[in-house]
């Protein structure tokens, strides 16, 4: 749709800090930045969404396959080699769950990243022309691209460090894009892009804002 758009969220180090400590497992185990703060987007997007408690909501992760197919690509191969794998649930159990729960969704679908999961995705897209599978679009979604891991202040082209990084281009409704944040300390940039309502009740949610 024409009339999505796109906001740009910094999250500080600290936010992130009680994210992580708010998704503690009972003690026993603790999750990554990453995972926590996909977690959280997830489950306020799908707030502000306000779907039906028996929708069907999903989370797409993309991985970097090179090193997680057998034989894994060598280093000097050049192009993508990225697949992507859901975590699923209706939103009522999302939204019902705590943060834990919803973190560890999201490490499932990180750690199914392996060479017989990929070598399925290659088969069935060799089978179905490259046409995602349906259930995909049979529910509502979101997707993450990106990593804050990745060095981009790193990069200067000649006239310096960055003073911002942004995604060019969001693909889509539900899209969300992670980059560090220029100042460091563990800080994020969450690029999203939504339905202008969905966007509105998002930026409004006191507990999205974890002030």
């Amino acid at each position: 749709p024409k009339n999505l758009v796109e906001r740009v969220f910094h999250i500080t180090g600290d936010t992130i800090h009680k994210l992580k400590n708010m998704a503690v497992d009972n003690g026993t185990r603790s999750f990554t930045s990453y995972e926590v703060l996909c977690a959280h987007c997830w489950k306020r997007v799908t707030a502000a969404r306000q779907l039906q408690p028996q929708d069907v909501v999903h989370f797409l992760v993309l991985g970097n396959c090179r090193t997680r197919i057998q034989p894994p690509l060598p280093n000097s191969y050049f192009g993508n080699a990225i697949d992507s794998m859901m975590a699923l649930t209706t939103a009522d159990e999302l939204l019902k769950e705590g943060l834990a729960e919803t973190a560890a969704r999201i490490r499932e679908a990180i750690e199914s990243f392996t060479d017989k999961t990929i070598r399925e995705t290659m088969h069935f897209l060799e089978l179905h022309d490259n046409l995602f599978p349906p259930f995909i679009f049979d529910s509502i979604g979101m997707l993450v691209a990106s990593s804050p891991r990745f060095p981009v202040y790193d990069v200067d082209f000649g006239w310096g460090r960055p003073s911002a990084v942004r995604a060019a281009r969001l693909g889509g409704e539900g899209e969300i894009c992670l980059f560090a944040g220029s100042e460091g300390k563990g800080s994020v940039d969450v690029c999203f892009k939504l339905d202008p309502r969905v966007m509105e009740l998002l930026e409004k949610d006191s507990l999205f804002l974890v002030t």
